[in-house]
């Protein structure tokens, strides 16, 4: 009995730190999804930026569905399987550590597209500039005709 509940006591921390890891996760998707609402502006800008978003949106959505795939697993590996099948659980939650790696290498990702993302937006915005400021001169230039 007493290995059980080391077992059992074992298992629950390692679900509290999956759900936690999940919590971050999910943070991390809610960062990046206000950060895909700032660049919403891009999209009319140019049709390259709106094809990029759009990926972008995909690719969150997809996160999305993972996130919550996880946590319905680890809801039913808590609920129904835990006290009685102690091998499916295990199995259960390298799955979920599997999932979790997987969307840390999913946000070291979108992490690298949102600085390629930021750094066309400069670049974007100093080519807006310079066309805005040449186009002030020419129409300076009409006036003066």
């Amino acid at each position: 009995m007493k290995s059980l509940e080391l077992s059992s006591t074992s298992k629950d921390q390692e679900i509290t730190s999956l759900t936690h890891r999940n919590e971050l996760l999910e943070k991390k998707l809610e960062e990046y999804e206000e950060k895909m609402e700032k660049f919403k502006g891009l999209e009319n800008d140019e049709s390259g930026a709106r094809g990029e978003r759009e990926s972008l949106l995909r690719k969150v959505a997809l996160l999305e569905e993972e996130a919550e795939q996880n946590d319905k697993n680890l809801k039913e590996t808590t609920e129904k399987y835990f006290p009685y099948l102690y091998n499916d659980l295990m199995c259960r939650l390298r799955q979920v550590d599997v999932k979790a790696e997987h969307f840390e290498r999913k946000v070291t990702s979108l992490e690298r597209e949102r600085d390629e993302l930021e750094k066309k937006l400069d670049e974007m915005t100093e080519k807006y500039k310079a066309a805005k400021a040449e186009l002030d001169e020419v129409n300076a230039q009409l006036d003066s005709l």
